[in-house]
């Protein structure tokens, strides 16, 4: 048995937690033309939350070194994990990559198109009773 891919995924939200940072995927096919939170592939020997550090300023320009992680999902071949971070750093957000980023409000996120996780994830990562998760590296 191969070993699962490993990725990440973060939600950059505004202070006040009425705009969040998202990502308008143009890869893989099932998420084409979606938002989605912004991340990425696990690279070896890095952790999850090096790779969330990585990942988003690869993709956005910013960089964001604090990250609370919110959840994580496991399923055949992949282990996804989810972090949120509140911060200033949402307005200096752009796009940087073929893969257009996207300020959102947070109360509209259901009229969106969206990856159909980001109608539980976004509503979790908002969630003030929602801890950290120990996540094995």
């Amino acid at each position: 048995m191969s070993e699962k891919k490993k990725y990440v995924v973060g939600f950059l939200f505004s202070e006040d937690r009425t705009v969040v940072a998202l990502i308008r995927k143009n890869r893989p096919d099932w998420q084409k033309g979606r938002l989605n939170g912004i991340g990425g592939k696990v690279e070896d020997g890095e952790t999850y939350l090096e790779a969330m550090v990585r990942e988003f300023e690869e993709e956005t320009g910013v960089v964001q070194q604090q990250w609370d992680r919110v959840c994580t999902y496991e399923c055949n071949d992949a282990v996804i994990v989810f972090f949120k971070a509140f911060s200033d750093r949402w307005k200096d957000v752009k796009t940087v990559t073929d893969e257009e980023v996207a300020l959102c409000s947070v109360s509209k996120i259901g009229a969106l198109e969206t990856i159909y996780n980001l109608n539980w994830l976004v509503p979790l990562c908002l969630d003030p009773y929602v801890g950290i998760c120990k996540v094995e590296e």
